[in-house]
């Protein structure tokens, strides 16, 4: 069987025994390998809406990562993001922002450019349904302006998002003229790259990863 994004996916008959070999104790001494099979397994189950398991797996994951290579690893940083995103895709936007907040803080540490935007404009999405939009602006306006400056330009079909995200958020501030200013370079970066306004880190969190990677 295969995902809507066209992925095979594995039969839960076949994920449910591996849950269990792992659960049971399968590789007690290789965290290494555990964590790769959970993350995996939690990629996967929530591919297939199954967000409950997938968290669980995850966060499973993100604990064999921790004992295989510590808190300061690619690894690490990277089960947080896909943690936090299944967490608020569950409406857990508290456990989302903690993961997401660590994800980008090790990001910062061990990447010389930190984590992508999409990734960023992600934990902005989160610090906006928690009602910090004083911090979410923050967020976003670096997510939106790293994404123009060093990603892909203004004529990119992602950029006209990131830049509509910091007008929203702008504007529940009631900060008109920088909402404004946001919304007039959205609307430019959709002009320039014909494509339509899409907030892709709130609604399809793969599509600006997509864009990101191309």
């Amino acid at each position: 069987p295969k995902l809507a994004d066209g992925k095979v996916a594995l039969p839960a008959a076949v994920l449910e025994q591996a849950i269990g070999l792992l659960d049971g104790g399968a590789l007690p001494d290789q965290p290494e390998v555990e964590y790769r099979l959970r993350f995996e397994m939690g990629k996967t189950l929530r591919l297939a809406k199954r967000l409950e398991p997938a968290c669980t797996q995850l966060e499973a994951a993100l604990a064999a990562a921790r004992r295989a290579f510590g808190d300061e690893h690619a690894a690490t940083e990277t089960v947080l993001r896909y943690l936090g995103v299944a967490q608020r895709d569950l409406g857990r936007f508290e456990e989302a922002e903690a993961s997401l907040r660590e994800a980008i803080a090790i990001g910062d540490r061990i990447y010389p450019g930190g984590i992508g935007s999409s990734w960023i404009a992600e934990f902005g999405c989160v610090l906006e349904a928690r009602g910090k939009y004083q911090e979410a602006e923050a967020i976003f306006s670096r997510a939106a302006t790293a994404w123009t400056a060093n990603r892909k330009g203004v004529a990119h079909p992602g950029t006209s998002s990131f830049w509509h995200l910091l007008a929203r958020v702008q504007a529940k501030l009631k900060r008109w003229p920088e909402a404004e200013a946001s919304a007039r370079r959205a609307l430019a970066a959709r002009d320039a790259s014909g494509s339509e306004i899409r907030s892709t880190a709130s609604t399809d969190p793969g599509a600006a990863r997509t864009w990101e990677s191309g």
